[in-house]
């Protein structure tokens, strides 16, 4: 008989049951509903292979079954703010990064798994090793309350045959992305742009700052009030996601979903997709098959600043995530599942559906032959990754608030930053 494990159980016990291969077994009238949400909606990529995965583990565990719950980025707001509200979350819930990941653990909603995992030297070696646990994005107050079941590099899509046709060389550099925006412009092509400060604008600064300094520290410490947010590094950053948003971007991106975010580019009305990645290579696939089946869609990396020291930085790390509720009744099985989902067998499952695995797959190549899925696992393979949450709520929410500011052009930079200062600032 299958026995509830309370939220308080010491973890040892968690660890050493998924260690020794622990089996979920019950009467086999005693049916077990596992419900599950996360932010891949709209992607039959994705369903395609949670459906796979999900048979493959009841034929393991029959009493065992799935309720998924899939909500498109334009419908997660609506949809995980009343679950946050209520504190009624399922099983097993797929929360952003940041904000809303630090709301539930603060509610206490959510229960720590990184020392379960750690525990675990098959779960661990299924996901990489000590450097995935390490990954600073998932830690909060110095614990780990989300797995990824994927990974993901976050950089700019573009038409090779536009850059071709028009005689352009992929820019590295801000001066020489500005260049190249010029002719872009000049010959109606523009950058399809989701505007999502919370996540995108803001993850894209992070990503600015550690190509000038090695690492995202400057941003924490400022967060923290340990330095001012008035220096070059900052401000040059700034400066260089303002022309981006505001100089290659289609008007009134503001207004703009996540539909015409892909239409803009599928019609070729945009040269390039900002903040894209492997998630996105399923959806091209059905929307554009002959491009992608060609090579003929590329990736590019957002432009470095002036005077960048780390040329291959890349937002990236765990993509869609999930954390075990602190009420669910069926903890030992979530947390089970949760091991599976980064097993060999799952690992292949979503790579033959284009979805980059956070489990190890030895030889990709065996189960796809989609070139742009390739390029995104050899990039991230290759690339400095570098963490998009900020250490506080207070901090995206002010984020958020001035980038609306400095697209509307009601501030400027500098100001940005002084108002981050009268914020933060200790000093």
């Amino acid at each position: 008989m299958l026995k509830k494990v309370l939220t308080g159980l010491v973890v040892i016990v968690f660890a050493f049951a998924l260690a020794e291969g622990y089996k979920v077994e019950a009467a086999a009238e005693e049916k077990i509903l596992i419900r599950l949400a996360d932010f891949q909606g709209g992607q039959l990529n994705y369903t395609t292979a949670f459906n796979e995965i999900f048979d493959l583990y009841s034929q393991r565990h029959p009493n065992v079954e799935f309720d998924r719950m899939a909500f498109g980025w334009d419908e997660y707001n609506q949809a995980i703010k009343p679950m946050l509200a209520s504190g009624d979350i399922p099983d097993l819930v797929g929360l952003m990064q940041g904000t809303d990941t630090i709301l539930a653990v603060d509610a206490g909603m959510i229960i720590p798994i990184g020392n379960i995992i750690e525990a675990d030297a098959e779960w661990l070696a299924q996901l990489g090793g000590k450097d995935f646990v390490e990954f600073t994005d998932l830690f909060i107050d110095g614990k780990i309350y989300q797995v990824g079941m994927d990974a993901i590099t976050c950089v700019l899509l573009y038409h090779k045959n536009i850059f071709s046709d028009l005689g352009l060389e992929v820019p590295i550099t801000i001066d020489e992305y500005k260049k190249v925006n010029e002719v872009l412009v000049a010959n109606g092509k523009y950058l399809s742009l989701l505007y999502q400060p919370q996540d995108i604008q803001k993850q894209t600064f992070n990503l600015l700052v550690s190509s000038l300094t090695g690492s995202v520290d400057m941003v924490w410490d400022a967060v923290d009030g340990k330095i001012s947010w008035q220096n070059s590094v900052f401000l040059d950053s700034l400066k260089d996601l303002e022309y981006v948003m505001k100089e290659s971007a289609l008007v009134d991106v503001m207004s703009r979903g996540g539909n015409e975010w892909f239409d803009d580019f599928t019609s070729e009305k945009c040269w390039g997709k900002w903040y894209s990645g492997e998630w996105e290579v399923g959806v091209l696939a059905e929307l554009m098959p002959e491009k992608i089946a060609a090579g003929d869609i590329g990736i590019m990396n957002f432009p470095l600043p002036t005077g960048a020291t780390e040329t291959k930085a890349y937002l990236g790390g765990p993509g869609q995530t999930y954390s075990v509720a602190a009420k669910s009744e069926n903890q030992e099985i979530a947390l089970d599942f949760l091991k599976f989902l980064s097993s060999p067998e799952a690992a292949q499952i979503m790579t033959k559906n284009n979805i980059h695995s956070a489990g190890k797959v030895d030889d990709p190549a065996k189960y796809t032959d989609n070139p742009l899925f390739m390029d995104f696992i050899e990039t991230y393979a290759n690339a400095h990754l570098v963490t998009w949450t900020m250490p506080s709520a207070e901090a995206e929410e002010k984020w958020r608030d001035n980038l609306d500011l400095l697209y509307l052009g009601e501030i400027t930079p500098k100001e940005f930053l002084q108002d981050l200062d009268a914020a933060f600032y200790n000093g």
